[in-house]
């Protein structure tokens, strides 16, 4: 298994090309609950009220809604440390 499973690191020239597309940007998360028998990191899925094991699902969207990145993180990410300041 992946210790960073679905990050992607972007250079220079792909944080331009995303600037230069758009000047709003705006992140949104959604939790799958996920069933196993080993321990995994656990997050508020909404969908059923609770805290379980999940996956979070971060996604960056343009001023039109369209998503540009969308990356998969461990279930106790934070909203606002799912992507890197730059």
């Amino acid at each position: 298994m992946r210790s960073q499973a679905g990050r992607r690191s972007y250079g220079k020239q792909d944080r331009d090309r995303l600037r230069s597309q758009s000047r709003a940007y705006y992140v949104d998360g959604h939790r799958k609950a996920v069933h196993s028998a080993q321990l995994i990191p656990r997050g508020l899925v909404s969908r059923y009220g609770k805290v379980l094991g999940c996956r979070a699902l971060m996604l960056l969207h343009d001023e039109q809604g369209h998503p540009l990145l969308a990356t998969i993180h461990r279930g106790d990410t934070h909203l606002t440390t799912a992507f890197p300041n730059s």
